[in-house]
């Protein structure tokens, strides 16, 4: 198989594996942020910080693991991750909340394009020394 022309399908089962992989990593950091909030540890009032924050976590291995996957183009690879993540929790939240996206939405999606893209870029720099 050539390395330049690898076939599409690669690429979308590398994108789904990390998006599977990211919004696990995802949930269950929310899972411990909530635990923490119920225990009062954490204020209710910062759940905000904490979604944003668990987003940025969640995603980074989401690139990681896509781009370990695909073994090219880490950066292409962890920011398409970063940004199929980020379009299905904006559906999913446009749907449960139904009110329009703000401005922390677009933060949102930056910031989880940037933290896959830079799971991406460790990602290929990984692939290229151990095999899975």
């Amino acid at each position: 198989m050539d390395k330049i022309n690898k076939p599409n399908n690669l690429l979308i089962q590398s994108v789904i594996l990390g998006c599977i992989c990211g919004i696990a990593a995802i949930c269950i950091l929310m899972l411990i942020c909530a635990l923490f909030m119920s225990l009062g540890v954490f204020p209710v009032s910062a759940a905000g910080i904490f979604s944003t924050v668990c987003l940025s976590l969640g995603t980074f291995p989401a690139g990681f693991i896509s781009a370990v996957k695909y073994k090219q183009n880490g950066l292409l690879i962890g920011s398409l991750t970063g940004a199929v993540i980020f379009l299905l929790f904006l559906c999913f939240s446009l749907i449960g909340v139904r009110s329009a996206p703000t401005l922390t939405t677009l933060y949102k999606g930056v910031i989880s394009v940037l933290s896959a893209a830079l799971g991406g870029i460790l990602g290929v720099n990984k692939a290229g020394k151990h095999k899975f």
